[in-house]
C-alpha cells in the first residue's frame, strides 16, 4: 500500500507542476461546508427540517425522535443522547418550558423550530457525496419486480391489439 500511496503522491506531483486542474473542482469553502454538513448529520437534519427562530423553541424528546426516524430512513447511524446534546449545546440553549395541557416541564432546545409546508424549501442544502442524483432516498428494487414491467407491456399489448412475440 505504501508503494501506491506514493506513486499517487508523485502523479499527484507532477500534475501540480503542469497546472493541471480537474475539471470540476470546488472551491475550499463550498468543499468544507459539504465536509461538515457529511461528518456532522444533525446539522443535516436541521438545514433541512428546523429554522433558527430565537422566539421559538423544540422539545428535546420530540426532536431526538424525529432526528433518529430521518437518520434510520436516511441510512445513517442513530444518535445516542450524549451525541445529540453535545452537538446541540454548541449552538442552541437549552431550558425549561411547561407542557400546554398540564403543569409538566419540558426539557427545550431554544432558538429553533420546526419547518412548516410555507416555509422556504430553498433553505435546504442537498450535495452530491450522500445524494443519489439529487434523490433523498436510495431505491432498492425487489426480487420479481423486472417480471412487473414486462407483464404490464403485455396486457397494453393485448389492449391495444398488437401481437406478442
Amino acid at each position: 500500500m505504501k508503494g501506491l500511496a506514493f506513486k499517487c503522491l508523485e502523479k499527484l506531483h507532477e500534475l501540480y507542476k503542469r497546472n493541471f486542474v480537474f475539471s470540476w473542482d470546488m472551491d475550499e469553502d463550498a468543499m468544507c461546508e459539504i465536509y461538515e454538513e457529511l461528518s456532522n448529520p444533525i446539522l443535516m437534519f436541521t438545514r433541512e427540517n428546523c429554522t433558527l427562530d430565537r422566539n421559538s423553541f423544540c422539545f428535546k424528546w420530540e426532536f431526538t425522535e424525529r432526528l433518529n426516524n430521518w437518520l434510520k430512513s436516511n441510512h445513517f447511524p442513530i444518535a445516542t443522547k450524549s451525541e445529540i446534546n453535545k452537538y446541540m449545546r454548541e449552538i442552541y440553549g437549552e431550558s425549561n418550558r411547561p407542557s400546554f395541557v398540564g403543569g409538566k416541564a419540558y426539557r427545550v432546545w431554544t432558538g429553533l423550530r420546526w419547518k412548516e409546508k410555507g416555509d422556504d424549501a430553498s433553505d435546504s442544502i442537498s450535495n452530491h457525496f450522500n445524494h443519489f442524483n439529487q434523490l433523498k432516498k436510495k431505491v432498492y428494487i425487489k426480487r420479481g419486480s423486472l417480471k412487473t414491467p414486462v407483464n404490464r407491456l403485455k396486457q397494453l399489448n393485448d389492449e391495444n391489439g398488437v401481437k406478442n412475440d
